[in-house]
């Protein structure tokens, strides 16, 4: 497995899809809270593999965008332009991500040193009862902290 947390950024992504077409697994570290409480920035560390057919709902690709930027983030569905994505502490989902714009898959992440592979039954009632839960809690939270910060005013005010 090629650990890919030591490379400059400017050669990573290539090298990574190079070693997942090839077969072989990838390991590094994300950066960013999109995928929090999952995956907390700088700490856990995922292990990518080359997709093997379509996505599944609940799988955690990494894919690039249009713009070129790569994310790390859920599918949450499918429509016909393609997968529906979504970060797990994220409520905008975003629409018409292709296969061929994925790179990898998580197979298992890495947190305090303990391995947690994605197809265990843990894991997959997290991404069910977060995917689900999850995005009411947050937008809840959001709401009240609008609320309390003066942004939003009480409907009732």
């Amino acid at each position: 497995m090629t650990d890919f947390n030591r490379l400059p950024q400017s050669e990573f992504f290539g090298l990574l899809e190079e070693t997942l077409c090839a077969g072989g697994e990838a390991l590094f570290t994300p950066s960013g809270d999109s995928m929090w409480p999952m995956l907390t920035s700088d700490r856990d560390t995922v292990i990518l593999r080359a997709p093997n057919g379509s996505l599944q709902k609940y799988d955690l690709p990494l894919y690039q965008r249009k713009n070129g930027q790569y994310v790390l983030h859920r599918v949450v569905g499918k429509d016909a332009q393609g997968y529906i994505m979504r970060g797990d502490h994220q409520c905008a989902k975003e629409y018409g991500i292709r296969d061929e714009q994925i790179v990898g898959i998580v197979v298992a992440f890495v947190r305090n040193g303990k391995r947690y592979e994605v197809n265990d039954w843990r894991y997959r009632l997290y991404c069910r009862l977060w995917t689900w839960g999850g995005t009411v809690w947050l937008r809840r939270c959001r709401g009240t902290l609008k609320r309390l910060m003066g942004g939003k005013q009480n409907a009732k005010s």
